[in-house]
């Protein structure tokens, strides 16, 4: 019998309050329940909001539990015990989306900190998690897309690494199915799909935890973005990768936002369609 995995779905996110609360609902309705949501705004000295009003609906319906001692799902037997019931003692679930705000920094950056907040606030959380999900704030997780991710860690066991291909793919208002989308360059190895289908254990996570400050970082950085980075530090440290060999279909590729520099997807905007 297959064991219940454990996720930490992260998602870094900077000027798209609209697109995360989408993703944030991604989350939501998953039909594979068992995960933990790290959720990272970033924002510039221009504009440091509060977006916690865009969903705190969503959130509540989890967290409103792990929050309240009287409302646990472990059951209580008031005839065990001679001693009066303390709420308190009992073991309460642990928060389900964790939310923080900081400086925004690099594509990187942003990434590890919603990671590194898990391993120095929530030791319980990140210490019983099998694998990382990187959760992109505008692209489209379908509902069973961790049911699906689950599936194929089961069926090929032992890897640090797992990404697909994509089947889909939203461009602007046009919607493109049945196709085979792959990665998006700059890779190391033929074994890599879509970056935001990318899954990992904390042998993996705990490699790329470098900052700006350290002596490695410009090395590490290189000239791509955060995935490329990672994946080319991971391969030159001989972890394992697997590339499903059938295009997820609870994934869609997002193509979005305005040409030119600085505008929409900083990473496929040129490839949007009028």
């Amino acid at each position: 019998m297959n064991r219940d995995l454990k996720f930490l779905l992260i998602t870094p996110s900077f000027k798209r309050p609209y697109m995360l609360r989408s993703s944030i609902l991604n989350s939501a309705n998953q039909t594979y329940t068992n995960f933990h949501h790290s959720i990272m705004i970033n924002y510039d000295e221009k504009s440091h909001y509060n977006y916690e009003f865009m969903f705190d609906d969503i959130i509540s319906k989890f967290d409103s539990k792990a929050l309240d001692p009287f409302d646990s799902k472990v059951p209580l037997d008031p005839f065990d015990s001679k001693e009066p019931l303390d709420p308190f003692s009992v073991p309460q679930p642990l928060k389900k989306y964790i939310v923080n705000y900081k400086s925004n920094e690099d594509q990187h950056e942003n990434h590890i900190k919603a990671i590194f907040n898990i391993i120095k606030n929530y030791p319980e959380i990140y210490n019983t998690i099998d694998y990382i999900v990187k959760w992109d704030d505008d692209d489209i997780y379908k509902s069973n897309y961790l049911k699906s991710v689950c599936d194929y860690i089961h069926r090929y066991p032992g890897y640090n690494i797992y990404t697909t291909k994509a089947s889909s793919q939203l461009n602007n208002y046009h919607f493109r199915i049945n196709q085979a989308y792959g990665h998006l360059g700059g890779v190391p190895n033929d074994n890599i799909g879509m970056p935001a289908t990318m899954i990992f254990d904390r042998t993996a996570a705990e490699m790329i935890m470098i900052k700006s400050d350290d002596k490695e970082y410009r090395k590490f950085r290189g000239n791509g973005f955060e995935d490329t980075a990672w994946f080319h530090h991971w391969h030159n440290n001989n972890l394992k990768f697997k590339l499903v060999d059938t295009p997820n279909n609870n994934f869609i590729w997002h193509i979005h936002g305005g040409k030119g520099p600085g505008k929409g997807n900083i990473s496929t905007s040129s490839w949007l369609d009028d």
